[in-house]
């Protein structure tokens, strides 16, 4: 039925589905497959982690970040903001960001998307890092599997100003 409820989803702190990509994992904690409207993720981003180095925008998506642990860099728009533990920073469709952790400790970020569905992005960057293991540094095969990926998503890149 068009209009019947949802069911109430609870996700244990060790459950959903959990990805690994050099220097960060990725737990998808609400995917779209629950009917809500948006998705969850929790993402640990290790020192030094650049996620994915190339300033883009989503064309369809809200994208926040709520940092829990240690420190991440988002840039939005060209400027740099150190999001702490507790910050929280919300994306609107069509704001030119990229985002890192270039601090000394791991970082635990929880990430919501809506409409839901943007998660699946995230495991298909994933399975192409893990497939191109050693075959370069995680920057630079990002910077190569990263764009056609992103097509699939609605995702453009941004202005970086020639880089």
């Amino acid at each position: 039925m068009a209009n019947e409820p949802l069911a109430p989803t609870v996700v244990g702190p060790t459950e959903g589905r959990l990805i690994e990509s050099p220097g960060a994992s990725v737990r998808i904690v609400l995917d779209a497959s629950s009917g809500a409207p948006f998705s969850v993720t929790e993402m640990v981003a290790e020192p030094g982690f650049a996620g994915p180095p190339i300033p883009h925008h989503h064309t369809r998506e809200h994208a926040s970040f709520h940092v829990h642990e240690g420190r991440i860099r988002v840039v939005v728009g060209g400027v740099p903001h150190d999001l702490e533990a507790g910050a929280f920073l919300h994306l609107p469709p069509g704001v030119d960001f990229l985002w890192s952790n270039p601090f000394d400790s791991p970082a635990r970020v929880t990430c919501t998307y809506s409409p839901a569905g943007f998660e699946e992005m995230l495991q298909d960057i994933v399975d192409a890092m893990n497939a191109r293991a050693g075959q370069g540094s995680p920057a630079e095969i990002m910077r190569e599997i990263v764009p056609p990926i992103w097509r699939k998503y609605g995702v453009e890149r941004g202005d970086d100003g020639g880089a």
